[in-house]
């Protein structure tokens, strides 16, 4: 067992580290951390610490393999499964949810861990955990938006329209967003509401000045819902020309095509559809933000 002395020169050590990091001095971090661990090679910190260093590197599998070491020292640190659980969401949401449930275990309940947990069971297509999570996330902290985002996300992929435009209007009521102006057009499109829908589309531009793709995206939707195909394909070319990584804009314009008859168009956009990953309320957890700013909202 490490000395007082040894773990003070250790903790002096970790702090070293830590400015490293900031400073993304990795390979000094490196050697701090070793250092300190030479000191007290049971300091779960230290582990914590190096871990830390191998995610800023991406190096994901190392920062989980660290995680794992400080788990082995003291299984009752709830913030090793909750690192962990950060790594392993990247390349396997479905592994972390183990140890989300675990933090939520030994602290009762946090914010990040029932966001992190929902997040997971969004990208495993488990919707109606993710909502329940979500809600969770949201008592622990009504001023913590993200919960409703998740929510949202939640509800829309279940199909509950309605649930979902609940949650993006009180979102709407406290923050002027691109993204929730925009989800909320689609699901005004899909409760068969197209004038909102559109008057939507149409506050995209007037409150964002907007010619991204969106809110020609948007007015697309619901004109497409509506029979009016002509308009749709017009508003669907430029949307695609801006909205190029969406997955959702190349599919609408195939279902346009085919019901104009253009069976060849239809395929051609399919087969550039299956090639694109973003798409209709999702999260991507190695960056949750790609979703969103890789539109360019």
């Amino acid at each position: 067992m490490a000395t007082a002395y040894n773990r003070i020169q250790a903790r002096k050590l970790l702090d070293c580290a830590y400015d490293c990091i900031r400073d993304k001095d990795f390979d000094g971090a490196f050697k701090f951390v070793e250092q300190a661990l030479e000191h007290n090679p049971e300091n779960v910190d230290g582990y914590l610490c190096r871990a830390e260093i191998f995610e800023r590197l991406n190096d994901n599998e190392s920062a989980i393999s660290e995680c794992t070491k400080a788990i082995e020292i003291d299984p009752e640190r709830w913030v090793s499964y909750s690192n962990r659980a950060y790594c392993q969401r990247k390349s396997n949401p479905e592994k972390a949810i183990p140890d989300c449930s675990r933090v939520i275990e030994l602290t009762g309940g946090k914010f990040d861990t029932y966001i992190q947990r929902a997040g997971c069971y969004l990208a495993i297509g488990q919707f109606d955990h993710c909502v329940e999570d979500a809600t969770s996330a949201f008592d622990c902290d009504p001023d913590g938006y993200e919960a409703l985002v998740y929510r949202a996300y939640g509800y829309a992929n279940l199909q509950s329209w309605q649930l979902a435009l609940d949650d993006l209007n009180f979102l709407l009521s406290h923050r002027a967003s691109k993204v929730f102006l925009f989800y909320r057009s689609i699901c005004l499109t899909e409760l068969g509401r197209y004038a909102e829908a559109l008057e939507d589309a149409q506050r995209f531009d007037d409150w964002f000045c907007a010619l991204n793709g969106a809110s020609e995206f948007c007015r697309a939707y619901a004109q497409h819902a509506q029979g009016d195909l002509d308009a749709a394909l017009v508003n669907l070319n430029f949307a695609c020309e801006k909205l190029s990584e969406f997955k959702p804009v190349f599919e609408k314009r195939a279902a346009v095509y085919k019901d104009l008859g253009r069976s060849s168009d239809a395929e051609a956009d399919l087969s550039t559809a299956s090639n694109l990953e973003l798409k209709f309320f999702s999260v991507n957890l190695a960056d949750p933000q790609r979703d969103l700013v890789n539109l360019n909202f």
